[in-house]
């Protein structure tokens, strides 16, 4: 993975800590037809489509991710 990308992906990662789902609708690094798939395991999984239904959708969710960490 490129350097570049490194410094997009910890960017998205800081983006999603600080705005968490919500940030959706802020960041340019979401693109308009976003799609949050539900893991299969749950008993009815759906899919949001768009930065709208996956804000709606995440405010069920308390998620937290790790630090982007190069491994080159």
């Amino acid at each position: 993975m490129s350097q570049e990308n490194v410094e997009i992906v910890r960017r998205a990662v800081d983006e999603f800590n600080e705005w968490g789902f919500d940030g959706f609708g802020k960041s340019d690094l979401v693109v308009d037809d976003v799609e949050f798939h539900e893991p299969p395991e749950q008993p009815a999984p759906r899919v949001a489509r768009g930065r709208e239904e996956v804000r709606k959708m995440g405010k069920e969710f308390r998620i937290r991710v790790g630090r982007a960490q190069h491994r080159g």
